[in-house]
């Protein structure tokens, strides 16, 4: 663009220079014809109309006739450069600068329409199962003890009412339930004492059954002890009030009532071994 406007400036300088040198040619034929001429009077010109005067500028100088001039005469010798002649220069303007934004002022990033695509879930790993308790063993039951004595207390329980007497009695027998003969009960009331016949059939009681005992005694209320114990007495006979015996059980504690009605107690034993 800047070669262009620098043709056009040097194609005007050159045309204004010719037509420059042109005139100065014309005027001065005029004034040597005046000088020379037969008739010593001078011939006067006709009056010219002065030419508009142009200030030049640094982009274009030219001086260009205009086509038609009224009322003046223009000399013939004067080249004219009408302005259809002229070739058309056509000037560009410079570019606009575009204003750059001021250095502070952070240029806001171009929008974007395109969402931040959504963050991918790692299924987390399924949680370790727990660890299989095994069921313990239940705890084996503790042992039983071993009876501290051979017989123990079997079903107690009332009889029939008898108000006339105080009456124990019962059955003998092992852990299966078979009767065991040959062992006395003990009755105590205070220092009163009384041993039963051995249990089951013997010399002394040939009728009773197998295991079976009997006490039959006055009535009398009282807090009585029941045990069992093996007779020792080496009289001959049996003696009811013997105190020669061996200790098979605990002595349990058991009460009669005459006025309640309650005189008659059965009192079952078993034999552990």
């Amino acid at each position: 663009m800047m070669a262009k406007y620098k043709r056009s400036k040097v194609i005007l300088g050159i045309l204004l220079a010719l037509a420059m040198v042109s005139m100065g040619c014309g005027l001065t034929e005029q004034l040597s014809a005046g000088l020379s001429g037969d008739s010593a009077e001078p011939t006067s010109l006709p009056t010219r109309t002065p030419w508009p005067t142009f200030t030049p500028t640094t982009e274009i100088v030219a001086v260009v006739a205009t086509e038609e001039v009224s009322g003046q005469d223009v000399p013939q010798d004067v080249p004219v450069v009408k302005l259809s002649e002229l070739a058309t220069t056509e000037i560009e303007p410079p570019d606009t600068p575009t204003a750059a934004p001021p250095a502070d002022t952070p240029t806001p990033p171009p929008p974007t329409d395109t969402p931040p695509p959504p963050p991918t879930n790692t299924p987390a790993a399924p949680p370790a199962p727990p660890p299989t308790n095994t069921p313990a063993a239940p705890p084996a039951p503790p042992p039983t003890p071993e009876p501290q004595y051979q017989f123990t207390p079997g079903p107690w329980y009332a009889g029939d009412r008898n108000d006339a007497i105080v009456r124990f009695y019962g059955y003998l027998k092992d852990t299966s339930g078979t009767p065991v003969n040959g062992y006395s009960v003990r009755a105590t009331c205070g220092d009163f004492a009384v041993l039963s016949f051995p249990s089951g059939p013997s010399p002394f009681a040939p009728d009773w059954a197998p295991g079976w005992y009997d006490i039959v005694m006055n009535p009398v209320t009282c807090n009585f002890t029941l045990q069992v114990v093996q007779y020792q007495c080496a009289t001959a006979g049996f003696d009811a009030q013997c105190r020669e015996f061996e200790p098979l059980s605990e002595a349990v504690a058991v009460s009669t009532d005459v006025a309640a009605g309650e005189t008659i107690i059965v009192a079952e034993w078993v034999k552990n071994w």
